[in-house]
């Protein structure tokens, strides 16, 4: 079949205009292929908020109202249980007991136990045991149910009922629980980094800023080469982050949104983070970091947002 010249021009004309087509659109996507293929990780984040009462966990006991810290805060069930709450928890706990077991000791205890022969014999935490750590945090909840009996702390009700040297040694343990409490974190940010290449990442530097103080840091096995931490800021250094090996960090800090129910003195406008906390940055010297959120997708947090590098999007505009 022979074609004439004119449709002969009509198709290479038809062809020329493929080819720029295709040579315009092969430069555009050029550019992504390199980026994806030059992509050897991946990151997904979220912050979580803590809740020191877990839902449907609560025992409802005679002194429940006056237990002052009835579990460490957590994002979710699992959060709350060893070894997944951060070190400092049970380091806190030891203390907390350390205290109980200095000031209730001695003629203050013998007047403790004096006054609990008198006192309601419901107050007693169920599931109680005779170990001699919990029988004596026993004998501390009913002195502070007696502290508290009046809606108000008494401690001149305590030196009346129990004595003066007890009052003191019941207030000094007040004294160490409200440090506790003013310390305990309000937030946790959980961070993944994957290398999803076929080379090895070098070089990966994770920088976070925490607009309140930063309680305790878990990082999973693999351990970074370097890090820097001060009260509210955390640098991490990894050498080298093999094909496959994923980085877990989980940041965990307080952070009080407003003040005294106040939005005129809220943190939030004074540091430009999500939650009350910032990643400065992610990153390799042989590649990019994208962001994968669903490599957290199996985080069962009661309440959490998803995160990413840089301040808040609209920060700054009031």
């Amino acid at each position: 079949m022979k074609l004439d010249l004119g449709t002969i021009k009509t198709l290479v004309g038809i062809m020329v205009g493929a080819i720029t087509v295709g040579a315009a659109i092969w430069k555009i996507l050029l550019p992504l292929f390199r980026r994806i293929l030059k992509a050897r990780l991946v990151y997904a984040a979220c912050i979580a908020e803590l809740s020191q009462y877990a839902p449907g966990l609560l025992i409802e006991t005679p002194l429940d109202a006056v237990v002052p810290i009835r579990r460490f805060p957590g994002y979710s069930d699992w959060s709350i249980q060893a070894p997944n709450a951060p070190p400092r928890s049970r380091e806190d706990q030891r203390k907390f007991f350390e205290v109980i077991a200095t000031e209730l000791s001695g003629p203050v205890l013998k007047d403790a136990n004096d006054w609990e022969r008198t006192a309601p014999t419901d107050l007693r935490l169920l599931g109680s045991t005779k170990a001699p750590e919990f029988k004596l945090y026993e004998t501390y909840l009913r002195l502070r149910w007696l502290l508290l009996k009046e809606g108000k702390p008494s401690y001149d009700r305590v030196a009346k009922d129990v004595g003066r040297k007890c009052a003191e040694a019941l207030e000094k343990i007040e004294s160490a629980i409200n440090q506790q409490l003013d310390q305990l974190p309000t937030r946790a940010l959980i961070i993944r980094i994957k290398n999803r290449g076929s080379k090895d990442a070098k070089d990966l530097n994770i920088e976070i800023t925490s607009g309140g103080a930063i309680y305790d840091v878990v990082i999973n096995d693999w351990q970074p080469t370097k890090m820097e931490k001060t009260t509210t800021r955390l640098a991490l250094v990894y050498e080298t982050l093999r094909p496959g090996q994923m980085v877990e960090l989980k940041v965990w800090y307080r952070w009080i949104a407003v003040e005294f129910g106040n939005r005129m003195f809220s943190q939030a406008r004074s540091f430009p983070g999500r939650e009350g906390i910032l990643i400065n940055y992610i990153g390799v010297s042989n590649g990019r970091v994208l962001r994968m959120p669903k490599l957290l997708s199996d985080i069962d947090a009661w309440r959490s947002l998803e995160t990413e590098v840089g301040p808040e999007t609209g920060f700054g505009r009031f």
